[in-house]
């Protein structure tokens, strides 16, 4: 069901309609506003303290090759096949929150599975429309998310590291799926990482495994599991991160800076090598949890019938 942002009361709206024009509150008349294909349910949000928008563009021409959205996305997939059990091509509704550009959500498409796309911004959005991502496309502030009771399983991949309110934004994920639904959330783990990348990137925080597990219990959800992965580049990431911080004032003053896109810029070998190192990682984290590394996967369900 969609909560209506004016009178915040709750109504269906069957998927044929919702997919191709405006979306109308049947009690206080509050129109969405449908424009190139996407319901904005929120103003067009460009503010820094969530995300660099001009990020974007960089992502969508880049995260298709690189080794991290790569695994990150095939990680995400054993998870969905050993823990819940939707097969592709059923009925069953996932909703990518924070999808950005969508290519994790054109992967879970291409798989089989009917996909929501959700973002704050609007230009990430015309990007996952272009890339064919979703059924379906939202613009919408997660703190305010309009869905209740809504999807059978809903993706919040590296999001929540972006938003002041987390345990809000886990509490509304949580109203937005139906009884027994699923949600898969990954995060950026490791506080001892915390560098200017982290900032430029809009993020508010670095997770341990126990922040996570609390918060998302602290939300209603019962815990299925928690794995740290990107175990294998922690090493690496950890002493880059070590010497960015050495030489931080070095690039302040040559007017370089420290900038997120700079860790996309990898050679093409180092790519390929970090892609093959991380494929053991891959064949491990199915069936064993992972004691360390730069990132956590939690899933977790929303008990009842």
């Amino acid at each position: 069901m969609i909560r209506c942002p004016l009178c915040k009361c709750l109504y269906a709206v069957p998927e044929r309609e919702r997919e191709r024009e405006e979306i109308s509150c049947p009690f206080c008349k509050f129109v969405i506003p449908f424009e190139k294909g996407i319901s904005r349910f929120s103003e067009d949000e460009s503010d820094e303290y969530f995300f660099p928008v001009e990020a974007f563009s960089i992502l969508y021409e880049k995260e298709d090759a690189h080794f991290w959205f790569w695994s990150r996305t095939r990680i995400i997939e054993s998870f969905i096949k050993r823990h819940i059990s939707i097969d592709p091509g059923t009925e069953a509704k996932f909703c990518e929150v924070g999808c950005g550009t969508g290519l994790l959500s054109k992967h879970l498409v291409k798989k089989g599975y009917r996909v929501s796309c959700c973002d704050l911004f609007f230009e990430g959005l015309l990007f996952a429309r272009e890339r064919g991502s979703g059924d379906e496309y939202f613009q919408c502030n997660l703190l305010e998310f309009p869905f209740f009771n809504e999807f059978d399983v809903i993706l919040a991949c590296d999001v929540l590291e972006h938003i002041a309110e987390d345990t809000n934004a886990l509490s509304q994920l949580f109203e937005a799926l139906k009884p027994g639904g699923y949600c898969i959330i990954t995060v950026p783990a490791g506080k001892s990482l915390w560098s200017e990348t982290d900032v430029h990137a809009g993020h508010k925080r670095r997770y341990d495994r126990d922040d996570l597990i609390c918060k998302v219990i602290q939300s209603g959800f019962s815990l299925i599991r928690t794995s740290y992965f990107m175990t294998i580049p922690f090493p690496i990431l950890k002493v880059k991160r070590v010497l960015s911080k050495s030489l931080k004032g070095l690039l302040v003053e040559s007017g370089e800076g420290v900038k997120a896109s700079n860790e996309l810029d990898l050679p093409w070998i180092l790519n390929e090598l970090l892609y093959l190192s991380l494929l053991p990682e891959r064949m491990i984290i199915p069936h064993v949890n992972l004691p360390f590394g730069s990132s956590l996967i939690c899933i977790a369900q929303k008990k009842g019938k």
